[in-house]
Order: structure tokens, then sequence, then C-alpha cells
């Protein structure tokens, strides 16, 4: 059986040389890139639990094993980061499979930056892109080309959003760009905020996945938060169908 036909799988996730935790990833989010469903939920528990958000940061990260294997931190080829769980699990033997994460020392200052590891050339090869804009609990979804990837986010992404979501007949005064005070990409340490909003897309999208974009609004609204890491389930229409809890136990 396919682990994207189970309905949970079971993960156990650590820091080098200290405690594993566990925790489980249901069948729609294997879907999704192992940084984004996965690694940056757990490293933003420990930063929390250890009031650390310097050293348990994306930032920090410098390599993933997965079993005994080490996956890149590249948009390649192979397997590597933003490789959907799912297959990146399959690949070392399914559920139940160890995911061991080693940081880099203050002295490093995490040399040279995540992002541009992670950023190989996507602007350079790609000729498209998906993403998932959200505004709270409204989430839609597009795909732009080459041309609107090298746009401004603000214009490829945020005002056609706001277009189709005013549009709906939500409750409450039509939203503008005017009232949009940054945006938030889900496993993206930079750009983000107000920054994010001037960036091309192509600078923070997911090389053969979804890209999840979360608008902040001047008056303080955002996607919602709880004292668990958020994950948002889309059915096959693109509209939401659920949100989850992802949990992770001490082992």
């Amino acid at each position: 059986m396919s682990l994207l036909e189970k309905e949970a799988v079971d993960v156990e996730i650590g820091i080098k040389d200290d405690d594993l935790f566990g925790t489980q990833l249901i069948g729609a989010n294997l879907k999704k890139p192992l940084l984004s469903i996965l690694i940056s939920p757990f490293l933003k528990k420990m930063a929390a639990a250890k009031h650390d958000s310097h050293r348990f940061s994306l930032q920090m990260l410098a390599h993933v094993h997965v079993e005994q294997g080490e996956i890149s931190l590249n948009h390649s080829t192979g397997m590597s980061v933003y490789s959907s769980a799912g297959d990146v699990l399959n690949s070392a033997g399914g559920s139940g499979v160890r995911v061991i994460l080693t940081l880099h020392g203050d002295e490093e200052a995490a040399k040279p930056r995540f992002l541009a590891r992670l950023m190989s050339g996507l602007h350079l090869h790609a000729s498209s892109a998906a993403f998932k804009v959200f505004l709270g609990d409204v989430g839609l979804q597009t795909e732009l080309n080459r041309k609107w990837l090298a746009k401004p986010a603000v214009e490829s992404l945020v005002a056609p959003f706001l277009d189709c979501y005013n549009a709906k007949g939500l409750p409450g005064p039509p939203i503008s760009v005017v009232d949009v005070a940054g945006l938030t990409v889900e496993g993206v340490v930079a750009p983000t905020g107000r920054e994010a909003l001037q960036a091309a897309p192509r600078d923070f999208a997911v090389a053969g996945g979804t890209t999840y974009v979360h608008i902040t609004l001047k008056d303080g609204s955002a996607p919602p938060t709880g004292s668990h890491t958020r994950v948002r389930i889309v059915g096959e229409d693109g509209e939401l169908v659920g949100v989850d809890d992802i949990m992770f136990t001490r082992l």
C-alpha cells in the first residue's frame, strides 16, 4: 500500500545528538514538501520550547538525514527537502522513518544563507509554478507562468487573489492591496512580511510543488494560529475542507 493511501503515517524527527519526537502525517499532507509539512513546524516547536528562535530556525539548518541517507537542501532532481513527504518517506522505507536534522553552530552564522542554498535556479528553469494564497481561512490556487513569476508578488499574487476574494461577497468591506501589510511564505525565512510583497514569486517558489502564501492585513488580521502548527487540508477543487493540528510527542 502506498503511503498516500494510508490515513496516517508515523514519523520520528529530532536534532542530531538530541531527543527524538514522534508525530503523524495524514495522507493529504504527504503530498506537501517535507520542508513545509514537517521540518519547519518541528523547528518552530523547538524554538518555542527552548526559547531560542535563532538556533532553531531554518537559517541554521545544515543537513537533513532520512534514515541513513542525506537529502539535499537544494531544489534538485533527487530527493530534497522540497520533495513531497510521501516520496521521501517511501524512499526510506515507509512509516516509522527517522528524520535527523543537523544545525549550524553559531560560529557558522548559517553561511551560505539558507535561502541562497535552497534557491537553486528556479527562476532560470521553471516555466510555471503553483501557488495557494490564503487570507484567513479563505484559500485560492493559481499557477503563474514565467512572465508573472518575474513580477512583484503584490501584482502577480495579491491583487488577483483580492479580486476573487472580494467577488465572493464575504461579510465586511472590500479589501485592497493598500490594506495588506505583508506576506508569509511557508517554509521560507526570507523574503517575508512587507519585503515579500515586492519580491518576485520565482524567488520563493517551491520547485515541483505548491507554494503556500499567507496574506496579513494592516489591522493585524492573519491566518489563525494556536498552540499547535495549523495545517490546511485542501480538496481537489481547491476549496478548504479542514484544518488539522500537527502534534510532536517526545519519544
